[in-house]
């Protein structure tokens, strides 16, 4: 039988090697693409999917050295120079990332930006209406065109970053981790458009994921990396009856257990009639602006953990941002407890979140006077959250995601504070490291006497960590109650969207 255009591979990747000057990090690895469908690369963090995606661009760094074939669309271009390469990427092949933010330029409108990614490759100066389907095509108003990254919403901008990357209609789109940073309704929209695209242009889509409700959900067929090897191919479909042990390891890694609802009669916290609302300016004529949240009331018990969930835009950060009393608020916020900080926020972005001129000694020892514990024991609260202690003597940049993380939480501690605020703890975490993480913080829950207050948008997060759950929307409370009645019996239409979104239900 001979091969057809429409049955030859789009990508072929063939025993590439990846080494840097101290080891190797891709092992003869090989992967195909065909023509119109979507391909699943998935593994646990650091196991090489975004290596191979950037060395099919020839992005890496210039102290890794790559071998082997990589052709696209049966042109072999491991062999080209970087000249050609330019050519190359954004026409033949073009690539989505995790954070649009930092992909789009601050300083140039939607319509400057799409317009050059059309005038480098086609040279040639595109018309408006052009530019307007463009956006039409991805599901954007043509208004968009006159604005700027910053004014548009996280789905707004990733949906510009595929329009870019599809101007100039290329074979072949690698996605790596491009829905990691959005909520679950927006994820599923992007997934869905990607699904659509892909079907309606015969768009040959390489997705880098580590989540399996995502490969689930889009791909035809899924590559298992680990450790720099690809040990595993196979159809999605038949994903569950994988016989090779790494696969099932991560299949179980991803079936998290349920929490234990806790039964407690002491308060901790009780928030009454809660609003925030902008600031306003003493102006002549003043434009009365919605609040950000409002009418919001709960009861914070000891060790029944609340889960907070909603869209982005709904009001989770304008809520923990009053709880620490860091915006001014309307209504009742009483603490139940004597602390010298009421409540600690370990936050999301744990890179940012951490000065990178102080070593983690110095960091900790911050929190210390901070917090007026001055009999914290350092090195004990380091053992707690599974970190060495000869890790004082390092710096931020030193440290993996994960070590990071875990300081963050070993700052926290280190007050002695009854409640902790978790900013999206494992949104950025495969399957067995989230799984590793919800089992540190019940260890610490336990340790420590604290209670979570945990902002998220994961079902199964929360219903593998929190007793109580609060829903919200347009800075609205929907529902507040025990987590498994709110998600599964109150049966509110957007409490429904939000767990088929969070589950990707078909």
């Amino acid at each position: 039988m001979h091969s057809t255009p429409d049955t030859l591979d789009i990508l072929n990747i063939e025993n590439l090697c990846i080494s840097s000057l101290q080891k190797t990090l891709v092992t003869n690895a090989s992967l195909k693409v065909k023509p119109g469908k979507i391909t699943c690369l998935i593994g646990e963090s650091g196991a090489g999917k975004s290596l191979i995606s950037h060395a099919i661009l020839k992005l890496t760094d210039k102290n890794i050295k790559q071998q082997g074939l990589i052709q696209i669309d049966q042109k072999t271009i491991s062999d080209y120079s970087e000249t050609k390469m330019q050519s190359v990427r954004g026409s033949l092949v073009s690539m989505i990332f995790q954070d649009p933010l930092s992909s789009l330029n601050p300083c140039h409108t939607i319509e400057q930006q799409l317009a050059e990614a059309i005038e480098i490759h086609q040279h040639r100066k595109p018309k408006r209406e052009e530019l307007c389907q463009k956006l039409q095509d991805v599901d954007l108003s043509h208004h968009l065109l006159t604005l700027y990254p910053h004014q548009l919403s996280g789905g707004q901008r990733q949906r510009v970053m595929i329009a870019i990357a599809l101007a100039n209609c290329p074979k072949l789109l690698i996605a790596d981790e491009c829905t990691t940073a959005l909520d679950v309704c927006t994820q599923q929209q992007i997934l869905d458009l990607l699904k659509h695209l892909s079907t309606k242009n015969n768009l040959s889509v390489l997705l880098i994921t580590h989540n399996l409700n995502i490969v689930r959900y889009i791909s035809d067929d899924v590559y298992v990396i680990q450790n720099g090897q690809i040990i595993d191919h196979l159809p999605t479909y038949n994903l569950h009856h994988s016989t090779h042990p790494y696969t099932q390891a991560l299949i179980a890694a991803y079936a998290l257990p349920k929490h234990t609802p806790v039964i407690s009669h002491e308060t901790l916290l009780i928030v009454s009639d809660l609003s925030v609302a902008f600031p306003q300016k003493q102006l002549l004529f003043k434009r009365s602006q919605p609040p950000l949240i409002t009418g919001i009331h709960f009861e914070l018990k000891k060790s029944r953990n609340l889960g907070i969930i909603g869209e982005s835009g709904a009001g989770k950060s304008t809520l923990a941002k009053a709880l620490l009393e860091i915006m001014p608020y309307q209504g009742s916020i009483q603490f139940h407890y004597q602390s010298p900080l009421k409540i600690q926020y370990v936050f999301q972005d744990s890179s940012a979140s951490l000065n990178p001129r102080y070593t983690i000694g110095n960091t900790l020892k911050e929190a210390i006077m901070l917090s007026k514990q001055l009999n914290s024991n350092v090195e004990q609260v380091l053992q707690s959250v599974n970190l060495n202690p000869d890790i004082i003597n390092q710096y931020p940049h030193q440290l993996s995601g994960g070590q990071k993380q875990r300081i963050n939480l070993a700052r926290a501690l280190i007050s002695q504070c009854p409640v902790i605020i978790l900013d999206e703890p494992t949104s950025a975490l495969d399957a067995k490291n989230q799984k590793d993480m919800i089992q540190l913080l019940k260890k610490l829950q336990s340790e420590y006497q604290i209670t979570y207050i945990v902002i998220t948008h994961e079902v199964q997060l929360v219903e593998s960590l929190c007793t109580d759950l609060m829903v919200l929307k347009h800075g609205k409370l929907i529902d507040f109650g025990a987590t498994h009645d709110v998600l599964y019996q109150h049966h509110h239409p957007y409490i429904d969207q939000l767990v088929n979104a969070s589950l990707l239900k078909r």
